[in-house]
């Protein structure tokens, strides 16, 4: 199969109510064993906050099963205006029920943000649906 994402970056939020081990293990479910970046902060109300990020992921292997496999991406297409900008696809990842279910859900609030790349060079939003569209179809795509 033909690799449809060039590089993936992702961000969550891991507050004082949660399990940090957990919300890295659901990154985990994302990117492997890629090392994650913390950075400590402190809330409003004085509450420990974690973020985890990784920027720059090349191997998208791991993210590009779960999104065919959970029909994520047949939502993407189904409103590109919502999810594509400037040739990445910028999604929210609900991380309870990816730590819990071990499958991808779409979320608004309290989730992980996935940005992923489909070109090695910015390409304009109608050329990634493009390209969704011969990937979802089974079809190969020029980069």
């Amino acid at each position: 199969m033909v690799k449809l994402f060039k590089e993936l970056s992702l961000r969550a939020i891991a507050h004082a109510t949660e399990s940090i081990e957990r919300v890295k293990e659901a990154l985990k479910e994302l990117v492997g064993d890629v090392k994650l970046n913390e950075t400590h902060t402190t809330g409003y109300h004085g509450n420990e906050i974690v973020i985890l990020h990784v920027n720059g992921v090349k191997d998208c292997t791991r993210i590009e099963h779960l999104l065919l496999r959970d029909g994520v991406l047949t939502h993407v297409l189904a409103e590109p205006e919502k999810y594509i900008e400037h040739g990445v696809i910028h999604l929210k990842i609900d991380k309870q029920v990816l730590y819990a279910e071990k499958r991808l859900a779409l979320a608004n609030v309290d989730a992980i943000s996935v940005h992923l790349k489909v070109g090695s060079v910015s390409m304009p939003d109608r050329v990634v649906v493009e390209h969704l569209r011969a990937f979802l179809s089974g079809g190969k795509h020029e980069q």
